[in-house]
């Protein structure tokens, strides 16, 4: 398989399925008519249509037959429920149902490439320690370092300002009072502190730990619960390094949990949570209806 191929699953038993045997009644017609249908699956797949063909691409896939003989062919597809009527043009049925969307597609092919150029950035800007003006990762580091560089310089101001502002805030008191006694003096220098910022005690934890709630509610969704280890290092690749929302990953879990064509399988047929993870299964689109129309032919 040649690197950025596309192929089309169909299962060996498709030409027992009763629709496709239901073609039969058309007598010779059947065979082009299941070819056609066939050219419309590779159109789908290299086009990323969604499952819907145009009509004016059916003169082009059952070349060399006429437009009208692909037309009337089309019509009998119709006519057994392989396809529909969209408008103007045709759906295949049940095309969704195992087959990513296009906006899914376009999604992990992005995440896929930021993650790439991710991987650069570190390997080229920070590991090399020659960063890039327009690399995007640097200029958000550059960012960051600016406004750390700014609150520290805040910080020790107000610091220094305050200690200064005690310093002859004391010395007037003594100026003052030389009669005190030396307890007073000692409750008034206690009760005078520099002022300095707070920093907020939240509980801090390691992403893709037991204390860490967002892979906690994970792995309460994800159906399969083998390979923890491996969950938790396919966790962390997700969250760290691909910058994916967690929310965004225990929601699809959830749907996968609740998907009914699944909860139909064995466990066995069932991914591992860390395989789930690795293959970015959140961007992929599931059956929530539990409605299959091609389950006997399409391929799992």
């Amino acid at each position: 398989m040649r690197a950025g191929e596309l192929h089309v699953q169909l299962s060996v038993n498709f030409p027992d399925n009763p629709k496709v045997r239901a073609l039969n009644r058309y007598g010779r017609e059947a065979r082009p008519a299941r070819d056609l249908y066939a050219q419309m699956l590779l159109y789908c797949k290299a086009n990323k249509s969604d499952g819907i063909v145009p009509a004016e691409q059916i003169g082009l896939l059952c070349y060399p037959d006429p437009e009208s003989v692909g037309k009337r062919q089309a019509g009998y597809l119709i006519a057994v429920k392989l396809c529909e009527q969209a408008e103007d043009d045709y759906r295949v049925v049940g095309w969704l149902d195992r087959n990513p969307t296009r906006k899914a597609i376009e999604e992990k092919s992005a995440a896929k490439a930021r993650g790439a150029r991710l991987a650069n950035h570190r390997r080229w800007h920070v590991e090399a320690e020659n960063p890039d003006p327009g690399c995007e990762w640097c200029q958000k580091e550059d960012q960051t370092t600016d406004q750390n560089s700014d609150q520290t310089a805040d910080e020790s101001s107000d610091q220094t300002s305050d200690q200064s502002g005690v310093t002859r805030r004391i010395g007037a008191a003594k100026r003052s009072d030389s009669t005190e006694t030396e307890s007073e003096t000692e409750s008034e220098t206690e009760s005078i502190k520099p002022l300095g910022r707070q920093q907020p005690a939240g509980r801090q934890y390691e992403c893709g730990s037991d204390d860490d709630p967002d892979f906690c509610a994970f792995w309460d969704a994800y159906p399969r619960k083998v390979a923890k280890g491996q969950a938790r290092r396919a966790w962390r690749t997700a969250v760290l390094k691909r910058h994916v929302d967690p929310k965004v990953i225990i929601l699809a879990a959830e749907r996968f949990r609740d998907n009914p064509h699944r909860r139909t399988r064995s466990i066995d047929y069932t991914a591992h949570p860390a395989t789930w993870l690795n293959g970015e299964r959140w961007l992929e689109r599931e059956n929530d209806s539990g409605d299959n129309d091609n389950e006997d032919f399409w391929s799992s």
